[in-house]
């Protein structure tokens, strides 16, 4: 699932992680029609020389 949007249930919290189950994928969501996850990251994420980050509209 590495790159791919997925809803997820969160079942049990720890101190450094989180556990959960899915409950749907990006295919059941329909959601690579409209936009992949590296075009949502590309136009909120951007980051100035020093490596801060600034939201982008």
């Amino acid at each position: 699932m590495i790159g791919k949007f997925v809803d997820v249930e969160i079942t049990d919290v720890y101190p450094n992680s989180l556990r959960g189950k899915v409950v749907r994928t990006e295919d059941e969501m329909g959601l690579r029609v409209a936009e992949t996850p590296e075009s949502v990251i590309a136009r909120t994420r951007k980051e100035n020389d020093l490596g801060v980050g600034y939201y982008q509209p």
